[in-house]
């Protein structure tokens, strides 16, 4: 889980750059929401952090994946299909 974590980590990230260039601020936000939940996640499971916190953080992280999912399945640019499909992996493994 930690490899699906980290590369929607990467991908978020790198989609809210290049959505920042194009101005498309919905899909900026959304994509560094969903890394910063994502960030928390990995934290708490590295730092072995109590299970409802780590299931709570599992479900805001589904939720911020779905959202974004919704958002760059919208776009066509190469940064955002390759968001939306490291959350929907990540997603499965989730869920």
């Amino acid at each position: 889980m930690e490899k699906a974590l980290n590369h929607c980590i990467v991908t978020c990230e790198s989609c809210s750059s290049e959505c920042l260039k194009s101005k498309m601020s919905d899909c900026v936000n959304i994509c560094l929401v969903c890394e910063s939940v994502c960030k928390s996640l990995k934290m708490s499971i590295k730092y072995d952090v109590e299970l409802k916190v780590i299931n709570n953080l599992k479900k805001a992280c589904i939720s911020a994946c779905k959202s974004c999912i919704k958002s760059c399945s919208k776009h066509k640019m190469k940064c955002c299909k390759d968001c939306a499909d490291s959350c929907k992996k990540l997603v499965k493994l989730l869920e």
